[in-house]
């Protein structure tokens, strides 16, 4: 089956469809990408789970007008079933990301919520903080404050956790420590590790590359 909802808007497709993609990876769905160009699925993930996938693409009808095809299975009248209550309520979605310019942080979908990040605990009496603390005011002992990684595209601090940034819909890649990277190799022979300086192996004599 098949439900469409049209918008008149300027944004671009590959925004619009970026957008939501992060969101409903926030709300804890698998997004892949789709056969065509400005399509994509979604599926069960860690915090939804969904009876049968979606597809979601997207066309421009005319200039300031976008299309948003939902192709899934299942009865339009059955709103118990998790699949058909995004189908029926990703206009709400859109909407909020043409108001906004950005990626919603609360769910439209009746029945479940945003997952949040674990609130902060103080280490010695556990009891929850806020960011803004200096001290645990239950037990006085002072806070300490990690500087929060931020997002490349938009500047925005994000939690350490994230994969994608809920304020733009950049894809944020782990960073590894590049000279703990280059800190030791392995010998292609025996597989034993050396200096990233190394010529030969010290175990078997190897040519290292």
């Amino acid at each position: 089956m098949r439900k469409s909802y049209i918008f008149n808007t300027n944004v671009e497709i590959p925004f619009l469809k970026k957008a939501l993609e992060t969101y409903f990876t926030n709300l804890g769905l698998n997004v892949s990408e789709g056969t065509e160009e400005n399509e994509f699925t979604l599926s069960s993930g860690p915090h939804y789970n969904l009876p049968e996938p979606i597809t979601v693409s997207m066309e421009l009808r005319k200039p300031g007008q976008i299309m948003v095809k939902l192709d899934y299975q299942g009865d339009i009248l059955d709103t118990k079933i998790d699949t058909l209550k995004i189908v029926n309520n990703t206009d709400k979605i859109v909407k909020k990301i043409l108001q906004t310019g950005k990626v919603p942080n609360e769910s439209f979908i009746p029945g479940h919520t945003m997952p949040q990040p674990p609130p902060k605990l103080c280490s010695k009496c556990k009891q929850p903080l806020k960011e803004e603390w200096k001290l645990c005011p239950n037990c006085g002992t002072p806070i300490e404050t990690a500087k929060k990684p931020s997002c490349p595209n938009c500047g925005k601090q994000m939690e350490p956790s994230w994969k994608i940034c809920p304020y733009c819909g950049e894809k944020l890649v782990e960073k590894t420590d590049s000279k703990q990277e280059e800190a030791a190799k392995l010998c292609p022979k025996c597989g034993t590790q050396m200096p990233i300086n190394a010529i030969y192996c010290a175990k078997c004599g190897n040519l290292l590359d």
